[in-house]
């Protein structure tokens, strides 16, 4: 459990109890009826303020009770935004392959600036742990599926954020993923070809054009 954390910013008690990691006080105000969604002036909610601090079990009791996991704040992040974002890198690997992952969270929102959790995990950042950029968060969010060659209105991708701050771990995990994505692009054309053959082999295939 983190050392505890006082009131501030219309803090709610449930979103101290998320924060602090008490399971019990949490448990109790569920159980009055507290509202598990309700935000504080940075539009924040409890499950929000827990994934801040790592603190998986309250997290969990607050998914249990029907909580928003994919919940934006004012700044447009949701809990896996500031899960990259964290200062333990065991609680940060924990609380998103074992609780956003494993219960369907939206891994690829933009928040306010344009950034996905990949983009952030391609960035350097303001603190030691993530000085390098987080490979082993990027490796999660890539295992899971996430798109590595998307686009934001800027035209920006991970690998370019990556490429800018000289994250070489990351961007080597982005290029790896992204070539994978182009072979499985161009193995899927040629299997439709293989099987439009089949179906008419006088048929004359259209070019195929690959979008990467």
């Amino acid at each position: 459990m983190s050392d505890p954390i006082v009131a501030t910013n219309l803090d709610t008690p449930l979103m101290i109890a998320a924060r602090n990691g008490n399971v019990d006080a949490l448990s109790e105000l569920i159980d009055f009826g507290v509202p598990v969604d309700a935000v504080d002036k940075d539009n924040r909610t409890a499950f929000i303020h827990a994934a801040i601090r790592g603190e998986f079990d309250t997290a969990k009791r607050l998914l249990k009770a029907g909580a928003d996991i994919n919940a934006r704040d004012n700044e447009g992040r949701t809990a896996v935004h500031y899960t990259v974002l964290g200062r333990s890198s065991g609680r940060s690997r924990r609380f998103l392959q074992q609780l956003l992952v494993k219960n369907g969270a939206n891994l690829s929102v933009c928040d306010a600036s344009g950034f996905t959790p990949l983009m952030l995990c391609a960035k350097s950042g303001y603190f030691k742990l993530i000085s390098h950029g987080r490979p082993d968060l990027a490796e999660i969010l890539i295992k899971s599926g996430v798109d590595v060659n998307f686009r934001n209105a800027a035209g920006l991708t991970a690998l370019l954020v990556g490429a800018a701050d000289g994250n070489k771990v990351v961007i080597m995990l982005l290029r790896m993923a992204s070539s994978m994505m182009e072979k499985r692009a161009l193995n899927q054309v040629a299997a439709e070809a293989f099987a439009s053959a089949v179906r008419d082999p006088d048929a004359k295939p259209p070019p195929q054009r690959i979008k990467l």
